[in-house]
């Protein structure tokens, strides 16, 4: 599936049938759009550059927003080959 945008994102997470997602552009994520309350991950996501990036690596930026996703126990949030940015330390995306 490729994520175009924040409401892409947020559908991909919301689908444990979907365990690779395709950047296809970056992304800034921002407060409005979000369920009220967290998405509960569980099942575990790769998130990979679209190959019509070639060489190059979509930008991620979290805009250091926290506590939007929680993942189960086991489940993997793995980005591959996505420039992260404005993160924070613990990536503010909790794990219970």
């Amino acid at each position: 599936m490729y994520v175009h945008s924040q409401a892409d994102l947020i559908e991909v997470l919301g689908r444990p049938d979907v365990s690779m997602a395709l950047l296809a552009g970056n992304i800034r994520l921002d407060t409005e759009g979000w369920p009220a309350q967290p998405l509960v991950r569980n099942a575990s996501l790769l998130i990979i550059a679209s190959p019509s990036w070639g060489d190059r690596q979509p930008l991620f930026d979290f805009n250091f927003i926290g506590n939007r996703v929680i993942l189960s126990p086991g489940v993997v949030l793995e980005f591959r080959d996505v420039e992260l940015r404005c993160a924070g330390v613990d990536m503010g995306w909790p794990c219970v």
